[in-house]
């Protein structure tokens, strides 16, 4: 293991200990349509991961980012995410998902890895709602 990977396995044994309020992932997903009617989309799916995550507003140094405004969240979560049978599960947030935050529902503009490449430590998940 690296040091990246210990990194990460830090995050994911603290994060739990700040988690605030219910932080939801949902992924949403189509299935290919059906050969007779191809014109329509396929059935639409949803997987739901709750995140071991803090949420605050965005600090002004994130302003300088070109699709981030001041009334957006910050969202900081771990890499390790609870499905919805509660198993532990390694998650790679898209700006395609859709954030949950305490029953209301966010549009991520933004992720950011950290580090920005190799093996993941923490997201940056950027959200409005």
């Amino acid at each position: 293991m690296g040091l990246y990977d210990d990194l990460q396995g830090v995050v994911n044994g603290i994060m739990p200990q700040f988690k605030q309020g219910v932080v939801v992932l949902n992924r949403l997903t189509f299935a290919s349509p059906e050969v007779t009617t191809p014109w329509l989309p396929g059935a639409q799916t949803t997987t739901s991961y709750t995140l071991n995550a803090t949420v605050q507003g965005v600090k002004k140094e994130h302003l300088a980012e070109s699709v981030i405004q001041a009334s957006d969240l910050l969202v900081t979560c771990a890499v390790r995410a609870a499905d919805a049978n509660g198993a532990a599960v390694d998650i790679d947030p898209r700006l395609e998902d859709v954030l949950t935050i305490n029953g209301i529902v966010h549009e991520i503009k933004m992720v950011k890895q950290v580090p920005p490449s190799g093996t993941p430590v923490v997201f940056f998940l950027f959200a409005r709602g």
